[in-house]
């Protein structure tokens, strides 16, 4: 029987997954050494399995091939690129309780047969998961830092402005007045998302409109010249909106009068 190999990273910014290729790498080695022939990988690629919600697919694959003895074991680079919640595991531990399975990590000798090998993991991944909280609450307090200053952050350039994030883009930001004008009008997101397409218009990834893309979009405060802080106005320590270091697309009258009718629209279906 054959084991599988598992690999993760939480981000691919240029989707090349490099990370991942070298962690297989790594891995098929370390099998080799062992004597053991790999079955199957499987790869979360740009998948975190710090935050709880995320479900990640090939490690829940891993777990039912290894609870229906379709492979004997695993291997992976690092016990944090198997598991960083602890509930997750735990999961694997009760699979290792049902029958004789294999696990080697890469960066050390790691085994969950064994309860020695279990206290360490377990206090193993009670760190990394202590130290990633500790990380996020640090990222969160600077970005909300940084949102009070009205100054526009990193990340893909949005619709309707230059590659600084301060200047519009003359083209872009007549299209998104445009759409306004006939979202007001009573025209669906549908029939503009359509007309986008057929004109040749993408998203600032190169992706088609959808509606539902187009409808985040317009709902962004941003448009109407505010700091956007987790998809709403960014406040200040009076909790009054803070305005932006950019460009306003549209007058905030107009944009309160577009989320109106989108959100009258949600509703009603």
């Amino acid at each position: 029987m054959g084991i599988g190999l598992y690999t993760r990273i939480s981000e691919d910014i240029d989707g090349g997954r490099l990370g991942v290729a070298r962690q297989e790498a790594d891995c098929r080695k370390l099998a080799s050494l062992r004597g053991w022939t790999v079955a199957g990988v499987y790869t979360d690629n740009d998948v975190s399995a710090f935050k709880v919600k995320i479900v990640r697919p090939e490690f829940e694959r891993l777990l039912c091939d290894l609870a229906t003895g379709a492979i004997g074991g695993v291997v992976v680079w690092d016990l944090d690129r198997f598991a960083h919640q602890p509930t997750d595991l735990e999961r694997a531990i009760k699979l290792f309780d049902q029958r004789a399975l294999v696990f080697a990590t890469v960066q050390g000798d790691m085994d969950l047969f064994s309860p020695d090998g279990r206290t360490m993991a377990r206090v193993m991944v009670a760190f990394a998961n202590k130290s990633s909280m500790d990380t996020s609450r640090g990222v969160k307090r600077k970005h909300l830092e940084l949102s009070r200053t009205g100054v526009p952050v990193g990340g893909n350039r949005p619709f309707g402005w230059q590659a600084d994030r301060r200047t519009l883009d003359p083209r872009e930001a007549e299209l998104v007045r445009q759409a306004a004008g006939d979202i007001l009008a009573g025209l669906g997101l549908h029939t503009i998302a359509r007309r986008w397409n057929e004109a040749g218009i993408r998203t600032t990834v190169g992706n088609p409109w959808r509606r539902g893309v187009l409808r985040q979009m317009l709902l962004s405060p941003r448009f109407a010249g505010f700091r956007v802080y987790h998809g709403r106005k960014a406040l200040d320590e009076n909790g009054e909106p803070v305005r932006g270091l950019f460009e306003a697309v549209l007058d905030e009258e107009t944009w309160e009068a577009v989320v109106a009718v989108l959100t009258e629209l949600s509703r009603t279906g």
